[in-house]
């Protein structure tokens, strides 16, 4: 008898107090909605770092006529300094950090830069003798970009020596921050 008594308060409470009752059901849906939400994003975001960071380069792009860095003020980079770095990049010292590396002319990242923007109007106002050469290299370990970047940042003939990883780093924060806002 006391369990009916109970079950009928319970139904009266419920008939009386609906409107309350819709509402703490839908806002209890919309907070686990966006708590899975958040959850979802950052899994992918962690699986995008994991694919990302195993494809990303560091670039040493090449002191050109137009340089105004430090290490370019005896002008554009000579096939003497170019040869030196290539040294360099293949000596045991540093081999050891380096997967593998190319050097990219002024005419490839020309060619690389038309597919690239291949859409935009700026293509039209860019010319090869804009661009400079550089040496992409693949690491081993991306965290070890230090000793590239000290290594090459004051050899001759090196304007920037640029890691991509520093790019989606910024990127993946954004994102990370935008998971966990409340």
């Amino acid at each position: 008898m006391r369990l009916q008594f109970i079950l009928a308060e319970i139904a009266s409470g419920l008939r009386r107090n609906l409107s309350m009752v819709v509402s703490v059901i839908l806002v209890t849906f919309v907070s686990l909605t966006f708590v899975g939400a958040a959850g979802m994003l950052q899994l992918q975001i962690n699986q995008m770092k994991g694919y990302w960071y195993d494809k990303v380069q560091v670039a040493i792009f090449l002191c050109s006529d137009g340089s105004t860095a430090a290490g370019c003020a005896t002008g554009p980079v000579t096939a003497e300094q170019q040869e030196n770095l290539r040294n360099v990049l293949e000596s045991p010292a540093v081999a050891q950090y380096v997967n593998d590396f190319q050097f990219e002319s002024k005419d490839d990242a020309y060619k690389h830069f038309k597919e690239q923007f291949s859409n935009s109007p700026i293509v039209d106002s860019v010319t090869p003798d804009q661009l400079p050469a550089s040496f992409r290299i693949n690491m081993k370990d991306p965290e070890k970009y230090q000793i590239i970047s000290e290594t090459f940042s004051s050899q001759a003939g090196v304007e920037t020596v640029i890691d991509q990883r520093q790019l989606l780093e910024r990127l993946f924060s954004v994102m990370n921050a935008a998971s966990s806002w409340p």
